[in-house]
């Protein structure tokens, strides 16, 4: 959280640069940034836009009850709770790229590069979910990597390692699978890994 009065980076772009946002939105702000009467910075962001263009088109959004489920979460260094969040289950998403997560992002971040200012020097913040759940990915990607082979301290803990960390919410979810889930969830996150470096070199 970036408080009142403090500068932040779209700020320190905005006088000399045409600037802009795509995706998912990480920089918090008071008032929010995309919010704010000062700033001119182009918000083309994920949220409701996203889900609004699904509703639209007719399109089911990636993930959905299956691919979420109850976590123990330490809260305010004081509390454990349960909470829903992603977990990391596989599935093929069928619809096209263009309705996945990033295939939204990259058809903004490509509305952006064609709309750009040419007279002013060009900042594109384009904030991608992938490889973050939920892991349901589009073809080709899903069934781009057949094999991999996991690094050796992955779904192992390490020597010495406190089981306090279990208490922290990627400390629960990284002891709740064996090997052989977590080389299921490895080809997922290499394979939309893959999509991501396509993405991000299209014309």
């Amino acid at each position: 959280m970036v408080r009142p009065g403090h500068t932040n980076l779209y700020e320190l772009l905005e006088d000399h640069w045409d600037s802009w946002h795509t995706g998912k939105q990480h920089l918090y702000t008071e008032p929010k940034l995309e919010h704010s009467d000062n700033n001119t910075t182009h918000w083309l962001q994920l949220e409701k836009r996203y889900e609004a263009f699904l509703k639209t088109n007719g399109k089911n959004k990636p993930g959905g009850p299956a691919f979420q489920g109850p976590v123990r979460e330490l809260a305010f260094g004081k509390i454990t709770r349960m909470r829903k969040y992603s977990i990391p289950t596989i599935g093929r998403y069928e619809e096209e790229l263009d309705y996945f997560f990033d295939g939204f992002i990259l058809n903004d971040s490509l509305e952006a590069l064609r709309n750009r200012d040419r007279n002013k020097p060009f900042a594109l913040n384009a904030m991608f979910l992938a490889p973050h759940p939920p892991l349901e990915i589009p073809e080709p990607w899903y069934s781009m990597i057949q094999q991999v082979k996991l690094p050796d301290n992955v779904g192992r803990w390490a020597d010495k390692q406190s089981p306090l960390q279990l208490y922290n919410l990627t400390g629960m979810l990284g002891t709740s699978y064996n090997r052989e889930e977590w080389e299921r969830i490895w080809k997922a996150n290499i394979s939309i890994s893959r999509h991501l470096k396509v993405c991000r070199v299209c014309p």
